[in-house]
């Protein structure tokens, strides 16, 4: 019984070690295997994705990153979790953590949020027309004392127009903060006065003011060059000087 089963023993051993090259050669040709499919489905691991700015395509104009590396649309990306954030000068940061595994990721449209700030306009003796105007922005206002404002981020232009005067500033809005601008210049006004009645009044550069009797306003402060015209008689020179916050005769 006992030369049986050392002959059974012996016969197994023998099949064993007939059979490990074979089952050897079987391992290496799974992990080819294993390996070349590896690399062919890492081939189409892809991420896909597009990029808008409050629905508007912002394309090159913003960064997407993957663990801090530049990315792009299409570009071939590795196994496991990653983290990917898109960036734009004028929008919020958007970031992700994602779990990436064999084949395409369609990210579809990332739409990042404009940043902005606050507008703050202050305009004293009030303004008959202002107008703010930026990139992506614009507004006018009539007869204004100012105005706050969320507003994009951006550099602003801002005309202030009186009845005889204008006056122009520009302003950088910065995320997240306010932004303030006032206007308030020292103007003053005149009264005209003639015999007989009805004379146009003219700027030096020509332009008709009113006929007499007449009260011109908002008149930026020095020496004011005019003159009075009525048919049938000389023109009369003016030259006289506006004082601010007061109102004088001629």
């Amino acid at each position: 019984m006992d030369e049986l089963e050392t002959t059974s023993r012996k016969s197994q051993h023998h099949w064993l070690r007939a059979l490990r090259p074979l089952f050897l050669w079987s391992i290496l040709v799974l992990c080819l295997f294993a390996y070349h499919t590896h690399q062919r489905l890492s081939e189409q691991t892809r991420i896909n994705f597009t990029v808008d700015l409050e629905g508007k395509p912002v394309g090159y104009e913003a960064s997407a990153t993957l663990d801090g590396r530049r990315l792009t649309s299409g570009e071939q990306v590795s196994l496991g979790t990653h983290q990917f954030a898109v960036s734009h000068q004028k929008a919020e940061s958007f970031s992700t953590n994602l779990f990436i595994w064999y084949g395409e990721r369609d990210l579809g449209a990332i739409s990042l949020k404009r940043t902005r700030g606050i507008l703050a306009l202050e305009i004293n003796p009030p303004g008959a027309i202002v107008s703010v105007v930026g990139g992506e922005f614009s507004l006018t206002l009539t007869n204004s004392a100012g105005v706050t404002s969320s507003v994009p981020t951006d550099v602003y232009r801002v005309d202030a127009h009186w009845a005889n005067y204008d006056e122009t500033k520009q302003l950088t809005v910065s995320s997240g903060t306010t932004s303030s601008l006032r206007f308030a210049p020292p103007l003053g006004a005149v009264t005209f006065e003639s015999d007989p009645s009805g004379a146009t009044v003219t700027r030096s550069d020509g332009r008709t003011l009113g006929t007499t009797p007449v009260m011109l306003p908002e008149l930026r402060p020095g020496v004011w060059k005019g003159e009075l015209r009525l048919d049938g008689y000389i023109p009369v020179p003016v030259s006289l000087s506006i004082t601010a916050s007061e109102t004088n005769s001629f």
